[in-house]
């Protein structure tokens, strides 16, 4: 009867859906220096303190010595651990001798419940192969076997239809990556999820799939600035997504802190998810308006990281063990994810992940967005994000009379009527008010037409040459 067991790496036995499966034969496939020794080792020292028997099987690139060696820097490494054994056939395989008899008198001697060969193919032959996964089947073991493939050659190699799983390690982009290609007797996603080496060895981060979001809201949100309220027409939809983009210094991040701190004061709990500032900043800059999420305690969480070393999955994962209680979020801002994950469609993914994990834990969110100057508002932001949430907000400067003003557009609601009109706000010593209409409409329109932005400033540039010469 088959059993699971797990794998002793964290995050991996979420992507196998609970472990290896026992007596099954494992490929731990990749290329060079992936990490397919270290997850295997790794494994292994975990179920050994789990009080199962494992041996390890080293061949001529990596022998014992050399092993111990390398092994020491991680946690999980313990010399003496009892149920830990060890076969080095490096020598045997330099000698020309047979290595299959050696390896089985082992295998009859310690009788493990968990064997990894490293480096398979240069100890067991071809003509060997077939014979030795079934007689490792028939005793009812995990045999975790690790070699150097690419991707096309492990797909053309005949060991893929040989064994019972593929777990796949790679790395690109400075990233690492580990998936499992095949899993016979289990439902499994092929998709690729982050890895990173830390002390303790191999840590794996599950990509998040969120409960499905069914309940609607009628109930309206409050973003705590009453001018964008009555645009609005009385907030936002609880569980709502808000995009608000706009231009450096707006008034962007200004806004995001109204949003959480009007929550606050009325008893909902606020995650702000800060890429650009630190927390001190962050509580410093919100004092000025009189926003003190010093004094509130827990109401008011704040999640800084840095996007130089950033691991997506893992940020993702962070920001899901932050959610409890949490009835409001701040992402601020998603622009600085553009250098994470620069391809497009993996940038909507990860949006989409996050709006549906705020949306499955009954939070709304409000996200910030930097957009470039003669920007449209089709276009608000670089990856046409604007279309993935629920409302969007424009906030814009517009020169008008040699001045520099602001100005604050409600592009989009779902399932909402809004204010159509583009108003006038300012920033104060207590953050931002919205004026009235602006006087200058024509100028205004024209900053946020559906023109190129080519084709804009140079009707604009001859508008005014015009006015000029008038």
């Amino acid at each position: 009867m088959n059993t699971i067991l797990r794998s002793g790496i964290g995050g991996l036995d979420e992507v196998l859906n609970g472990g290896f499966v026992r007596p099954s034969t494992v490929l731990l496939a990749g290329c060079a220096g992936s990490g397919k020794t270290t997850l295997a080792l790794q494994s292994l020292f975990n179920a050994a303190r789990n009080r199962e028997t494992c041996l390890f099987v080293a061949g001529v690139s990596e022998p014992i010595a050399s092993l111990n060696r390398y092994l020491s820097a991680f946690s999980f490494f313990d010399p003496d651990l009892e149920g830990m054994h060890f076969l080095d056939v490096g020598d045997l395989l330099l000698r020309g001798e047979d290595v299959m008899d050696v390896l089985k008198e082992n295998i009859e001697s310690i009788k493990p419940d968990r064997v990894v060969i490293d480096s398979f193919l240069d100890i067991v032959s071809k003509s060997f192969m077939y014979d030795f996964v079934f007689c490792m089947k028939q005793k009812d073991l995990l045999l975790l076997i690790t070699d150097t493939f690419t991707r096309d050659e492990m797909n053309r190699h005949y060991i893929s239809s040989l064994v019972d799983s593929i777990i796949y390690l790679s790395y690109d982009d400075e990233y690492r990556h580990i998936c499992a290609l095949k899993m016979r007797g289990q439902n499994i996603s092929p998709k690729k999820h982050s890895l990173k080496f830390t002390d303790a060895g191999i840590e794996v981060f599950p990509k998040i799939k969120p409960e499905a979001f069914t309940a609607v809201s009628e109930r309206r949100i409050s973003l705590g600035i009453e001018g964008i309220d009555r645009m609005m027409y009385g907030g936002v939809f609880e569980c709502d997504s808000t995009l608000v983009a706009g231009g450096t210094g707006i008034g962007k991040t200004l806004l995001g802190m109204h949003f959480i701190y009007e929550g606050a004061i009325h008893g909902e709990k606020g995650l702000i998810v800060s890429f650009e500032e630190s927390p001190p900043e962050i509580l410093r800059n919100a004092r000025h308006f009189g926003f003190d999420f010093e004094s509130m305690g827990d109401m008011v969480r704040i999640i800084h990281a840095s996007t130089i070393d950033l691991i997506p999955d893992e940020h993702t994962l962070l920001v899901k063990k932050e959610l409890e209680d949490v009835k409001r979020v701040v992402v601020d801002s998603v622009s600085s994810y553009h250098s994470v994950l620069p391809n497009t469609i993996e940038f909507k993914n990860w949006l989409l992940t996050l709006i549906a994990l705020f949306k499955s834990e009954g939070a709304t969110s409000l996200f910030t967005s930097e957009i470039r100057p003669l920007q449209g508002p089709f276009e608000i932001t670089n990856h046409g994000i604007s279309f993935v949430v629920d409302n969007a907000i424009l906030m814009k400067y517009v020169e008008m009379e040699s001045e520099m003003r602001r100005a604050v557009h409600i592009i989009k609601m779902k399932g909402s009527q809004h204010d159509k009109e583009i108003r006038q706000f300012t920033i104060a010593s207590k953050g931002i008010e919205v004026e009235a209409t602006f006087e200058g409409r024509e100028g205004l329109l024209s900053g946020i037409s559906t023109e190129s932005a080519e084709k804009r400033f140079v009707r604009m540039f001859r508008e005014r040459s015009k006015r000029k010469e008038g």
